[in-house]
């Protein structure tokens, strides 16, 4: 169950590694034209295709820090595998330095320090040469050498179609010194492009020019969509919303450590032959791991019971998984599926609600009937119910009273749900249910899961190759806040992008001094606010003063989340998408605290989304007007002109949601 396919994760992210001036009209063509036409494609087929140019403008402050190859690097690792690259005649901009903490991260760094290699060939390296998994998803482009005296050009681009010297090495080393670097570049570009024809990677040679280029593109990638994902073998709705559950169990595992008393308690219950005919139920302060434990021991009664059948549903993980209908006719297309049964799934909601005991019963029976059989072990002995956040359940009162769940479930069922106190878990309690109160971390777990965070992202160090300091990580621990393994999370993310070793004291009794979940992430939102808000490209006079802001509510508005493509266009001006040199720090910030399914991103918890509420949205205009943004884009914006699942999905949504009934009409 953590482990998904290509095919599973139905995203095609790919990086584009190209020279600047030089490769701009290339990059225009594929960025405007190729791209939204094969993205159109990808919507029908339930598919995600983003392409990362990070050409389109730097700011002043990255490229004075030394941020761009960090950037780079770490979008490469996001794409992997797919990986475009062009080549013309010139080899790219050399970064003077390498910043220590980059070459911490990246030990290949270390000999190209001193080596004057271009940003191009690093990115080249570190997406295709230093992964040998490549296979055919990486692409390489060479243009014909001859493109560089089109009558086409203006002077301007044809200067920069080649290597010439540059101005500020002809003033720090001379004449002389300036054109044996070009000579050096010249022969380093050369060395790069046999390297990749010895590679035998997917090489085309000598394209002639940008719509050359285009059309080449345009093929090789139609192909690679039908070849990964046909078109008659687009997953079904059961199949995407089940996708979409074991994404949101994989979000919540990582980092998380194994807590053993307490999957011990799971396992007993579970092994048991007599539950009286109910389940058990975990409690636990919100943000205190129940999601987690109820997926690390899914997860290893999988492992240990590949017989079973295993349904696991987390309530407000998708849109549709906190209503009653959508949880049901969710579990009965899977026993369906599963045990053969004839029936037709109900459409009326109340036979909907009708039919579970009815299904169950003959799952049930199917079992007991393969047992008496002496069917292989390879057959289900036991179906497994693990349903997380049973106190999001949407409706009536009878249903957050969980009145269509079956109030006796048979020898064969085993079930394990979590819920906060409310309706759902006052009735199971009236019901008799097993009960088992997960407590906040102790300082050793805490103390474990600073560790295992730290050690996931290989980061034994802090800052500036400093080690993280007995006193701060005992503080850390020593928290009450701590103890809460949602706000240790948090606080540990925090920690790790700050870049100041100086301040990070103030900065985690800053932190420190939230009351709880929500208030820290209102912290947190400020902190991105201090960092991304304002930005300046060098080719843009107007800084985006308002990106997180906007950024956030365009989410927040969002039913099923939005893709990278869609946000990017969300926050861009003049029918264009925001530049990645803007959006990317801020992602990559973000990152953390979403979840990702089919290529969407939303909030990873409801903390976020309070928050992001009651800092940027707390009026009903405000909501509204949010709404309405996204509701304009899907109906107007260039990229939305076909009708897809995606767009009918949120469109009317977002109409409804805004109260704009004339225009849902």
């Amino acid at each position: 169950m953590d482990q998904t396919t290509a095919t599973d994760n139905r995203e095609i992210r790919i990086f584009i590694s190209s020279t600047f001036r030089d490769m701009m009209r290339e990059r225009d063509l594929l960025v405007k034209e190729v791209f939204p036409e094969l993205r159109r494609k990808c919507a029908k087929r339930f598919v995600t295709l983003t392409e990362v140019d990070l050409r389109w403008g730097i700011t002043e402050q990255q490229a004075n820090e030394g941020q761009v190859l960090p950037l780079c690097l770490a979008e490469i690792e996001r794409s992997r595998p797919y990986f475009i690259g062009l080549l013309g005649e010139r080899y790219g901009w050399i970064p003077d330095t390498i910043r220590p903490e980059v070459i911490e991260r990246e030990s290949w760094l270390k000999e190209h320090v001193e080596g004057r290699t271009s940003v191009t060939e690093l990115e080249i390296l570190h997406g295709v040469f230093n992964n040998l998994r490549m296979e055919d998803h990486a692409f390489f482009y060479f243009r014909a050498p001859a493109y560089a005296n089109d009558s086409a050009l203006a002077p301007d681009e044809r200067r920069h179609m080649v290597e010439t010297n540059i101005p500020s090495d002809v003033q720090r080393y001379g004449e002389a010194e300036a054109t044996r670097l070009t000579e050096q570049r010249k022969d380093k570009l050369a060395a790069l492009k046999q390297r990749i024809r010895d590679s035998k990677l997917p090489l085309v040679e000598s394209y002639a020019n940008p719509a050359a280029l285009a059309e080449i593109v345009r093929k090789q990638l139609d192909e690679l969509i039908d070849r990964l994902y046909p078109e008659d073998q687009a997953p079904d709705p059961l199949a995407q919303e089940r996708l979409a559950h074991v994404a949101h169990a994989k979000n919540k595992l990582f980092a998380c450590i194994d807590r053993p008393a307490h999957l011990t308690t799971l396992n007993a219950f579970a092994t048991r032959t007599e539950h009286n005919g109910h389940g058990m139920v975990v409690t636990g302060e919100s943000g205190g791991g129940k999601t987690a434990l109820l997926a690390a021991w899914a997860r290893d009664w999988s492992k240990n019971h590949p017989e079973d059948f295993i349904f696991q549903h987390y309530f407000g993980a998708t849109p549709d998984s906190a209503s009653p209908e959508g949880f049901l006719r969710r579990l009965l297309g899977e026993l369906k599926e599963r045990f053969d049964i004839t029936d037709d799934i109900p459409a009326d909601p109340e036979k909907l609600r009708d039919a579970l005991p009815v299904w169950l019963a003959q799952a049930s029976a199917r079992i007991s009937s393969r047992a008496t059989e002496g069917r292989e072990a390879s057959t289900p002995e036991r179906i497994v119910l693990v349903l997380d956040g049973l106190n999001q359940v949407q409706g009536s009162e009878p249903d957050r009273r969980l009145n269509f769940l079956p109030r006796h479930f048979s020898p064969h069922i085993v079930a394990i749900v979590s819920a906060l106190p409310g309706p759902a878990l006052d009735a199971l309690r009236e019901r008799g249910w097993a009960e088992h109160e997960l407590p906040l971390a102790d300082e050793a777990e805490v103390d474990a899961m600073v560790g295992e965070y730290f050690r996931i992202h290989g980061r034994h160090v802090d800052t500036e190759g400093r080690p993280l300091q007995t006193k701060l990580r005992q503080q850390l621990v020593a928290a009450t806040g701590s103890r809460n393994p949602l706000f240790l999370r948090t606080l540990l993310e925090e920690l790790r992008q700050f870049g100041n070793f100086e301040e990070l004291p103030h900065r985690v009794v800053h932190y420190l001094e939230a009351e709880n979940s929500e208030e820290l992430f209102r912290r947190v939102i400020a902190r991105w606010q201090e960092d991304f808000d304002g930005r300046l490209l060098q080719d843009q006079p107007t800084p985006h003063t308002e990106l997180v802001r906007n950024a956030l509510s365009y989410l927040w508005a969002a039913r099923q989340g939005l893709s990278e493509p869609e946000w990017l266009d969300l926050l861009g001006t003049q029918g264009d998408p925001l530049p990645r040199a803007l959006w990317t720090p801020l992602f990559l910030a973000l990152e953390p605290h979403l979840s990702q399914r089919g290529g969407l991103f939303a909030f990873g918890h409801d903390f976020l989304r309070q928050a992001v509420q009651e800092t940027f949205v707390p009026m009903d205009d405000q909501q509204h007007n949010a709404h309405l943004y996204v509701a304009d884009y899907f109906e107007h914006h260039p990229q939305q002109r076909e009708m897809t699942p995606r767009k009918a999905a949120e469109w009317p949504y977002q109409l409804h949601a805004a109260e704009s009934w004339e225009r849902l009409e």
